[in-house]
């Protein structure tokens, strides 16, 4: 969690995303549960391909639980791991 201005933010470390989602789409699939700050897909600094890992931050707590609720293992042709 993140704290700023008395404001508790949440972010959620995501695994398993598939090689094909972008930082847009990630952000897309977590967006009806929030307010977004950000949403980042880790990639290798060499070859830039998407090291499967990445991480949502959510400006409120509840919509963040609500959304580990809802997706943990279900997105695309895999098992999203929130």
């Amino acid at each position: 969690m993140m704290y700023q201005q008395g404001v508790v933010k949440m972010n959620l470390f995501v695994g398993n995303i598939p090689t094909n989602i972008t930082d847009r789409e990630l952000r897309a699939k977590f967006a009806p549960f929030g307010r977004i700050e950000s949403a980042i897909i880790l990639r290798d600094k060499l070859s830039n391909e998407s090291r499967q890992c990445g991480f949502v931050a959510f400006s409120d707590r509840r919509a963040a639980q609500q959304a580990i609720e809802e997706l943990n293992m279900k997105i695309a042709e895999k098992n999203l791991i929130v």
